[in-house]
């Protein structure tokens, strides 16, 4: 896994980036009633916005990944990255 370049905390960023997940989670509860497909894609993307977000919360950016594959790869990186962790500090 390749180092999360650090990133400024930019609070009206983080906001955006989860008023635009907030957005399109409620896009995909609309949606399910009639197209389950589009209504996983909606949430799909909402997951994506929200845990970006939540990385740049912690000063981790990802502001050179432009292609879907990295911006799919770097939250899940960082999920891996604290599940680790999580096991490794925590006293349960």
């Amino acid at each position: 896994m390749k180092k999360l370049k650090p990133h400024a905390v930019d609070w009206a960023q983080i906001d955006r980036f989860l008023a635009s997940a907030d957005k399109k989670l409620a896009a995909a509860r609309k949606i399910l009633a009639f197209d389950e497909e589009a209504c996983l894609q909606q949430a799909y993307e909402a997951m994506l916005k929200a845990s970006l977000g939540f990385m740049f919360s912690h000063g981790l950016g990802n502001l050179s990944a432009t292609s879907a594959t990295r911006k799919h790869a770097r939250p899940c990186e960082l999920i891996e990255a604290a599940s680790l962790a999580f096991r490794h500090d925590s006293p349960f």
